[in-house]
């Protein structure tokens, strides 16, 4: 956090972020083509002239630009308008995010754009505190007190790296810049988008624990992993769309129902092919893991792993054909071939010789192991350094807290090699890891377990061209082998020890190795990986029996007939203001002196939840919030019944409506918790239906 005082009270800041630029996120501003509106209620109904958004619907707090065509940027900007402090939040890398089912991590800048008298922000806490009362101030409040609260000026520009606690307080107009750390299914998204002009993608996201998410445009759909109508739901949406085939990551833990068996509600109603990766394949599942994967593979047109053992148990364990099976490996970043030298520099290894070990730190990834074949290494190669980098797994810390990491640090100790180990307790956003790979010269996975079939930072150093040492886990056994890498045995600090001085000591000989893992490692890059899943989703449409069925929004043609022109929502548009739709028009002019009637607006409502599916031609979002909010404001919630007509100057001509105009608004509502792709505005509509359901016992 930076600030440059100046005389007269002018401040002016630093760009203070070394992984993106601010000038370039506000120049996607610029040639921006559409604005996505998020409503809150901390929010601010006065914009200008940051924004010209319409208010009508309530406070605004956040406005998103994007930009049209992107196949999925890695920033995202937005403006934040807060009346009212912001949660106290904490945003992790890529590597956390995943453990704890989310999509992904991220980190984040400000650029103050106006800022009330004593406006502040929080960064980081005051002082160094132990996790147990961290967590003990979280559950209490008292975290509010524990942060570092800043005063803020206008041209001030704050980075948020990933695991900084943070808060955003009142009287503050941000500009806010976002960069995500992106998981393979995004990077896949993202590379399949680009590769063909004629390819269309959208991403379904799941959404763990009941929380919601800010995900970027590309993500069409959400879908709480835990409610199994709302698989249902995903798929009335996909089949609308007419999507041709649909990819499906599988993973255990991210799917709700019995073992994650709520897929299959949405997988058994598709009216398309389905494409399902495993990523994680079993060779002693339970019974109901069995069945979960045999039906998945069942109703899958076909089938992708990322190992050739995973091949070999789907077929042994689990009776799925080989004809059905297609091998992908592990995609990664193209990455240039690079000497270790100027990464060393940067993060201050100049001079040494490095080996590294990335990922959550837990018990299994035998670290240990490593630490007792360190003096044997230093003793071949004095300016030796073993950095392991990562955060502690959160379930490791949430059951024995920094037990684990505290032991490897006293065995360090005990042997006397402080000065040749490195611990890196933090998260680190992908860029950042490439960074710290590319620094290297030696990459160590001393894994304890052999049943392990994919490892995404063995892929990524094995991209860069780097010389790896491994036990042989299953994905090591296959990515190594051949000279491509080093085995060593399980457990063994000796022969983990001789194999990494060997490399260290022979540049030949590791020059060698790092040249012929990035050789073999080019298909493997995401270009090539997008690749090879087009040509198994183009295997799996051709072979497929399936094809869209016919839906009752889309109207099919009978044999001769043309197809309708599209949609004209022109004059539907004109016979709309702030408030809602007008009731009547003269030809084709709207007639204010008829007003408003909710009847109107419920059937509106109706029409908005039709076409915001995907592959409509949907209302703009602010539409569709105008004909709820319209609704909302007829209840009359004194007497439980919905008032019908309002005049053009907003006033309520009755406080009782019509029992059908009580009626329309009841169907409407009843759509709109059914089928409306907002959750807010389901929940939203479920709990008045609920409200104005009782009142029809009444009617005659």
């Amino acid at each position: 956090f930076k600030q440059t005082r100046q005389p007269a009270g002018r401040r002016r800041s630093r760009q203070i972020s070394q992984t993106w630029s601010i000038s370039e996120a506000l120049s996607e501003a610029i040639e921006h083509t559409s604005t996505h509106v998020v409503h809150k209620p901390w929010g601010r109904t006065d914009l200008q002239p940051w924004a010209t958004t319409a208010v009508s619907d309530g406070p605004v707090g956040e406005v998103w630009f994007e930009r049209a065509g992107a196949a999925g940027p890695d920033m995202l900007l937005k403006l934040l308008f807060t009346s009212q402090p912001l949660s106290i939040q904490v945003h992790p890398d890529d590597a956390f995010a995943r453990s704890m089912g989310q999509r992904y991590g991220k980190s984040e800048a400000w650029v103050v754009l106006a800022a009330a008298a004593g406006a502040m922000v929080a960064l980081g806490l005051k002082q160094r505190i132990s996790a147990p009362r961290l967590r003990a101030g979280i559950r209490s409040g008292a975290i509010a007190e524990m942060v570092e609260w800043r005063p803020v000026f206008k041209g001030d520009v704050i980075s948020v790296p990933v695991g900084t606690i943070h808060a955003i307080g009142a009287g503050l107009v941000f500009a806010e810049v976002q960069q995500r750390s992106d998981t393979s299914t995004s990077h896949l998204q993202e590379a399949v988008a680009l590769s063909r002009p004629d390819v269309k993608t959208l991403i379904v996201a799941m959404n763990d624990g009941g929380r919601v998410y800010d995900y970027p445009p590309q993500v069409a759909l959400e879908i709480a992993d835990d409610v199994e109508d709302e698989y249902v739901r995903a798929v009335d949406a996909l089949n609308a769309k007419r999507v041709d085939v649909v990819c499906l990551q599988h993973e255990f833990g991210i799917f709700g129902g019995a073992k994650g068996s709520h897929i299959l509600a949405l997988l058994s109603r598709l009216a398309m092919p389905v494409v399902t990766t495993f990523h994680t394949v079993l060779a002693k599942p339970t019974p109901a893991q069995h069945g979960v994967v045999v039906e998945i593979a069942a109703l899958s047109a076909r089938v992708v792993v990322m190992a050739a053992k995973a091949r070999d148990l789907l077929r042994s364990v689990y009776d799925i054909p080989s004809e059905k099976i297609d091998l992908i490996l592990h995609d990664i970043p193209d990455f240039a071939f690079l000497s270790p030298q100027p990464a060393k520099q940067k993060l201050g290894f100049a001079g040494r010789s490095v080996i590294l070990t990335f990922g959550l730190l837990s018990s299994n990834k035998g670290i240990e192991v490593m630490i007792d074949a360190m003096p044997a290494i230093i003793r071949q190669c004095p300016d030796c350094v073993y950095v392991v980098l990562g955060a502690t797994h959160p379930n490791l810390l949430r059951d024995e807290g920094e037990a684990y990491r505290d032991s490897l640090m006293a065995r360090m100790e005990a042997i006397g090699i402080e000065k040749h180990v490195v611990f890196l307790n933090r998260f680190v956003d992908e860029a950042s890891l490439l960074e710290f790979i590319s620094s290297c010269d030696v990459y160590v996975t001393p894994y304890l377990n052999e049943a392990q079939m994919t490892s995404g930072t063995l892929a990524y150093s094995f991209g860069l061209g780097k010389a790896v040492v491994s036990t042989p886990y299953w994905h090591a056994q296959e990515l190594l082998g051949g000279g491509r890498g080093m085995l060593v045995p399980f457990g063994d600090s000796t022969a983990i020890g001789a194999a990494i001085a060997g490399l260290l000591t022979d540049d030949l000989k590791r020059e060698s190795m790092r040249r012929r893992a990035y050789a073999e490692s080019r298909p493997m890059v995401w270009k090539r990986t997008a690749e090879a899943f087009l040509a198994v989703f183009e295997r799996a449409f051709a072979g497929d029996r399936r094809r869209p069925a016919p839906v009752a929004s889309h109207w099919t043609p009978f044999r001769g007939m043309q197809r309708p022109p599209e949609m004209a929502t022109g004059h539907f548009k004109v016979m709309c203001d702030d408030t809602g739709l007008f009731q009547h028009a003269v030809h084709s002019v709207p007639d204010w002196h008829h007003g408003y009637c909710v009847d109107d607006n419920a059937r509106a409502l109706l029409v908005a939840c039709a076409l915001n599916g995907p592959g409509e031609q949907s209302f703009a979002e602010a539409d569709t919030a105008r004909f709820a909010a319209f609704i909302q404001h007829a209840w009359n919630p004194d007497i439980r019944h919905f008032r019908s007509f309002m005049s053009f100057d907003r006033r309520w001509l009755e406080e009782r409506g019509w029992e059908d105009s009580h009626g329309h608004t009841l169907w409407a509502l009843g759509e709109c918790a059914r089928s409306d792709l907002s959750r807010s505005r389901r929940v939203w509509a479920a709990a008045l239906f609920l409200d104005a359901l009782e009142t029809v016992r009444d009617f005659s």
